[in-house]
């Protein structure tokens, strides 16, 4: 309690005995100090370490078993009682919605809340009923009338019974129904642009992929996947976590160069958003399922977040050229988006450009050298 309240969160007796109860941290054992001292409370190594990090997270997230859940999303490290109750009672209710959705692609009827559905009017809810959130973005791309086809997609590759597009009886291939799903998932632009001298960064035929993983879901049980050790556990958490804020960052940077969207990464970054317990647990239990079973996916992962450390540089690159371009007046259009953009896709521009850019840096050296000096300071 000392050492907390040094770090300054004082804490009472009753608010410290409640974290235990709740399983944020483990209980005390009891030691008798001899005859007639008394007894004495020894809590676990570390544990000052995580109940200041409860108290620091106190404003976050008021309730308990979501902190502990919180605590252990972001450092890591052995599960507490209540993070790994809060992860199996999430992970319950998901493979109780994911029984739903197999019941729906069976054809079976489900009911909420004492309401009775089909797929049938599902495809009507979705076309003609009021939405938020991704689905409501995926009609807006699509249209009304094609919403059923992108629905149909993602209940049969969620429940893991996705073999393959329709196929177009006119033109007996299933590129259309491919290229309606990329555009409803927001990929199309991720198909179409890229910078000067580089191919789009999607490539290839999506339909082996979606079946490749739709087979790895079939019989995904969340609540299994949940009493997996805490050491697979955390490599799953890392890799998700890692990959999540990789792509959210350089979403951020392409989005400040090339527009909002640029080549498809913030809708890729929507899609792999943890910000939601609910989210974090579905992709971690998910992801350490996956994992387990394909060496590709895992090389791919390791793949993409060994980029973390570029990314990170991109975005010190940016702030860097922001402070330059508002503290030189020199640098304010030529240091803008609107160049910069330009001349990462033109090739002929970019070396006009850095012919520019070495005139002003020449002329302006001293300016440039206080700017870059003071940033490396902050840093």
């Amino acid at each position: 309690m000392e050492a907390v309240a040094a770090a300054g969160y004082p804490l009472s007796a009753p608010q410290l005995a409640r974290l235990h109860r709740a399983g944020v941290i483990d209980e005390p054992e009891g030691r008798s100090l001899g005859r007639k001292r008394g007894r004495v409370s020894l809590y676990p190594g570390g544990t000052a370490s995580k109940v200041i990090r409860a108290a620091a997270l106190a404003d976050v997230e008021r309730r308990l078993p979501e902190r502990a859940w919180l605590i252990w999303w972001l450092d890591g490290g052995a599960m507490s009682r209540a993070a790994r109750q809060f992860m199996e009672e999430t992970a319950v209710k998901l493979d109780e919605q994911f029984s739903m959705a197999r019941q729906l692609a069976a054809g079976q009827e489900v009911t909420v809340d004492g309401e009775s559905f089909d797929l049938d009017r599902l495809y009507r809810a979705v076309e003609e009923g009021r939405l938020d959130g991704p689905l409501a973005t995926a009609r807006r791309r699509v249209g009304k009338d094609k919403m059923s086809s992108i629905l149909k997609f993602l209940v049969e590759f969620g429940t893991g019974t996705f073999t393959g597009f329709p196929i177009d009886q006119l033109l007996q291939s299933s590129a259309p129904e491919e290229e309606l799903v990329e555009a409803g998932l927001g990929l199309a632009r991720a198909r179409r642009e890229s910078i000067a001298d580089a191919d789009p960064w999607l490539q290839g035929d999506l339909e082996a992929d979606f079946s490749r993983l739709a087979s790895l879901i079939a019989g995904l049980s969340l609540r299994a996947a949940a009493a997996t050790d805490d050491q697979f556990l955390n490599i799953a958490r890392f890799e998700v976590s890692t990959l999540s804020s990789t792509v959210s960052e350089a979403a951020d940077c392409l989005d400040a160069v090339f527009g909002r969207g640029a080549f498809g990464y913030r809708d890729l970054a929507d899609s792999l958003s943890t910000k939601a317990y609910r989210h974090q647990v579905f992709a971690m239990l998910t992801w350490s399922h996956v994992r387990r079973y394909d060496r590709g996916l895992r090389e791919g992962m390791e793949e993409i977040n060994a980029c973390a450390g570029q990314v990170k540089a991109m975005s010190r690159a940016l702030r860097t050229l922001a402070l330059l371009r508002q503290t030189i007046p020199a640098y304010e259009v030529l240091l803008s988006p609107a160049r910069l953009g330009a001349a990462l896709q033109d090739p002929a521009a970019r070396e006009t450009y850095e012919a520019e850019l070495t005139e002003v840096r020449e002329k302006h050296f001293d300016e440039v050298t206080a700017v870059l000096s003071g940033e490396a300071v902050a840093l």
